[in-house]
């Protein structure tokens, strides 16, 4: 009986199991994401399943966002073969001009094959309202001396808004509005009116509240530089 030539080919393919058992990650949405529209200044989120594909586990050892605009939460570093773990993407629209936003993702792990998995995602940026200047700016103002500026305030959107309320957060700012109803297309104006008995340089935000469930309020910041008499 030729017992040898047999444990000899058994070891040999056994070895052979364990040198090919390797990791793979796998993303089921795919590595280029759709977000769809996101209303400038607000967060939009997106949940997605990443699977080890592979013979062996899969560890990711880290989850990189392109930039400070995005946010990340994995649920589980350590995956067995074909377990998947929960990815969320968060992306803050704050400060971004309308448009596409393309960003990325990377995801490292000890898959030999894909050692940096890249996601791509383009959220849509959408405006509600503009403000030009997209800033209520006071530059050389004197003490106990009153200064006015002022902006436009834009419907950009499609839809009817509603201003409820203005509010400035510098006690020695007041401002106002000249109508606070805008039809798609119809602007307002921002009156700002400083009057402070202090020298400094100082900054705040005017905030616009309104009744569109999509953008319930609006931002527009302020600086004031003002000098002595």
């Amino acid at each position: 009986m030729k017992v040898f030539p047999l444990v000899l080919v058994a070891s040999l393919f056994i070895i052979s199991v364990f040198s090919y058992a390797q990791p793979k990650i796998q993303l089921n949405e795919g590595s280029n994401l759709e977000f769809g529209d996101v209303v400038s200044g607000n967060k939009i989120s997106k949940e997605i399943s990443i699977k080890n594909g592979g013979t062996d586990t899969l560890h990711i050892k880290d989850v990189r966002a392109q930039c400070g605009c995005t946010a990340t939460l994995l649920t589980e570093k350590i995956l067995a073969p074909n377990q998947a773990a929960n990815l969320s993407i968060t992306f803050n629209s704050a400060g971004y001009r309308p448009g596409r936003a393309t960003k990325h993702v990377y995801i490292d792990s000890d898959d030999p094959a894909t050692p940096t998995m890249t996601i791509e995602f383009s959220p849509n940026v959408i405006q509600y309202l503009e403000a030009t200047p997209n800033m209520l700016s006071f530059n050389s103002a004197k003490v106990d001396t009153v200064i006015t500026k002022s902006v436009m305030v834009k419907n950009t959107s499609k839809d009817t808004i509603n201003i409820v309320a203005v509010d400035s957060k510098f006690e020695y700012l007041k401002v106002s509005l000249s109508k606070q109803h805008l039809v798609p297309g119809d602007s307002t104006e921002l009156t700002g009116v400083l009057n402070t008995p202090k020298a400094g340089s100082y900054q705040s935000t005017v905030t616009l509240l309104t009744d569109n469930p999509n953008l319930p309020k609006f931002e527009i910041k302020s600086f004031m530089w003002v000098n002595r008499k």
